[in-house]
């Protein structure tokens, strides 16, 4: 694979569907207030949406859409592969 562009905040979807921003459980209801906010700090700011592989595309899609729709400029969606064994 490629390497991962360096900085920005990161958006992780576990397989069921939780999410965590750069690590700290958040809700669906309060991610768009926190994103817009960071995105006010910093209108070049990347976000990395770091979605397990079993996690339904029904929740990861509608997320990028919110997150181009806010003005984040560069989203970079990966996907975490299986783990090797």
């Amino acid at each position: 694979g490629r390497d991962m562009p360096a900085g920005g905040i990161t958006l992780a979807i576990s397989a069921q569907g939780a999410l965590a921003l750069d690590g700290e459980a958040i809700t669906r209801e309060a991610l768009s207030p926190a994103l817009s906010a960071l995105l006010a700090d910093d209108p070049d700011l990347r976000l990395r949406i770091n979605a397990h592989r079993a996690a339904e595309l029904r929740r990861v899609l509608p997320l990028v859409a919110e997150a181009e729709a806010l003005g984040f400029k560069d989203v970079v969606l990966v996907v975490t592969p299986e783990a090797d064994g």
